[in-house]
């Protein structure tokens, strides 16, 4: 079996560089940074990309929101637009729960209502909304996990 190094882009604003398997190629960078992007995509044969960064504190989104819609909704189109760009069509996502709200059930399920109570559940949902848009529009393949 062919064994790859992974490409990893991470701004480490709340992260630790030491915490990065050494088997991942790390690039320092800003995924709502076209010109750290684009060098990565040019580099490396990139066929799926996981997205896990994002600012994910409730309360903070709510003193903040500006922040959250900047960094989680703004900084995902331009690593969306960047993948267009390269013909990159494989995305997971790392969504959240709070997408649901405050729900009326106590299973919730995939097919619940969603309705997020803070700018950080509305960023999230607002991504997977973009992400379906993008699917039908440019082909894009997507798979969100809501975490609980």
């Amino acid at each position: 079996m062919l064994h790859r190094k992974r490409s990893l882009c991470c701004n480490l604003s709340t992260g630790h560089r030491y915490l990065v398997d050494d088997r991942a190629v790390f690039v320092q960078g800003d995924l709502g940074n076209k010109a750290d992007l684009e060098p990565i995509f040019e580099k490396y044969p990139i066929q799926a990309v996981i997205h896990f960064a994002a600012n994910s504190l409730v309360g903070e989104s709510v003193v903040n929101p500006l922040k959250y819609y900047q960094n989680n909704v703004a900084a995902t189109l331009t690593l969306l637009e960047t993948m267009l760009k390269y013909n990159v069509k494989n995305f997971i996502f790392s969504s959240t729960a709070a997408t649901y709200g405050i729900p009326n059930v106590e299973l919730i399920t995939e097919d619940c209502p969603t309705n997020p109570i803070n700018p950080y559940g509305r960023s999230k949902l607002m991504i997977e909304q973009i992400l379906a848009d993008f699917a039908s529009a440019y082909g894009l393949n997507y798979v969100v996990l809501r975490y609980f």
